[in-house]
């Protein structure tokens, strides 16, 4: 399909929230597939959240089917348009650092301006997605599993909201690392009492949550010893999984150990010892690797 078909396309596509309402929850799953197949990721959000606003309301239970279908297309819409914003506004914090340090004048006004609007919009998208997991979709689960997947993606959108709220000592940056903490740890809880070692699910948890410990909390002890004793239970028993679950839980205990390695690495040379020469371990600054 050619950019002009697809403009075209899109732009016959461009409804409002209020014409979305119209739509039954099937065709909104349809018509969200079609806006992810298009790179319109805020309409494919828009659409989502009109799917759960339909279905999580009036309490009528939906099945586990389709309880896992509208899990899928709310994370997947939610994590690529906010990744995609995240994307956007780190490249204009660049951008106006190095407008910062060349000029004076309007130019700077201009974009601190356009930048202060930016995140306002983005941090209020950020606080829709909170509430809509919070009020919506956890108190709407039926499955256990659903329950500790969102979980997660709570603490991990508290987690995104963290980096716009400037002084880390300030109210707001505090309450959001204690949110983001706090519905991690619950998950962790969740996860262990509900779920197999072997999830993806499970372990997608144990990743992020570990990251967040050993970047945010500045605690490797708890990173390492939860992330090894994750991937210790779950390394010998992937052979019991399917074909798609043995794929996904294999990348997520990959991306385990790359960030564990890291990180022992990085505790030796806090603690004097740089390593042996020649055993393959960088010494940049270690990030964690999450999904």
């Amino acid at each position: 399909m050619t950019d002009n078909a697809v403009d075209v396309v899109l732009e016959e596509l461009t409804i409002t929230t209020q014409d979305l309402m119209e739509y039954r929850p099937g065709e909104l799953m349809h018509y969200c597939m079609l806006l992810d197949t298009l790179g319109d990721h805020e309409g494919m959000l828009n659409c989502a959240l009109t799917h759960i606003h339909k279905t999580c309301m009036g309490g009528k239970a939906q099945s586990m089917r389709e309880e896992n279908l509208q899990r899928d297309m709310f994370a997947v819409a939610a994590k690529k348009y906010i990744t995609a914003q995240l994307e956007m506004s780190r490249v204009l914090r660049e951008k106006k650092n190095h407008i910062e340090s060349n000029s004076l004048g309007v130019r700077v006004k201009y974009i601190t301006n356009f930048q202060s609007k930016f995140e306002a919009k983005l941090l209020a998208h950020i606080h829709e997605i909170i509430s809509v997991i919070d009020q919506r979709l956890i108190p709407s689960c039926t499955v256990e599993e659903n329950r500790v997947f969102y979980y997660k993606m709570l603490a991990d959108y508290f987690r995104y909201s963290i980096d716009f709220y400037g002084h880390n000592a300030s109210k707001d940056y505090m309450d959001a690392v204690g949110e983001a903490l706090a519905n991690y740890r619950y998950a962790m809880e969740l996860g262990r009492r509900h779920l197999e070692p072997t999830s993806p699910i499970f372990l997608a948890m144990v990743l992020n949550y570990t990251i967040f410990v050993y970047d945010m909390q500045n605690n490797v002890d708890e990173a390492v010893l939860v992330g090894e004793a994750a991937f210790n239970q779950a390394i010998n028993r992937t052979h019991e999984l399917d074909e798609v679950d043995h794929k996904e839980s294999t990348l997520l205990l990959q991306l385990l150990r790359d960030n564990l390695q890291l990180w022992k690495h990085a505790a030796a040379q806090d603690q004097g010892d740089e390593g042996a020469p020649g055993d393959g371990v960088s010494n940049a600054e270690p990030e964690g690797i999450e999904l």
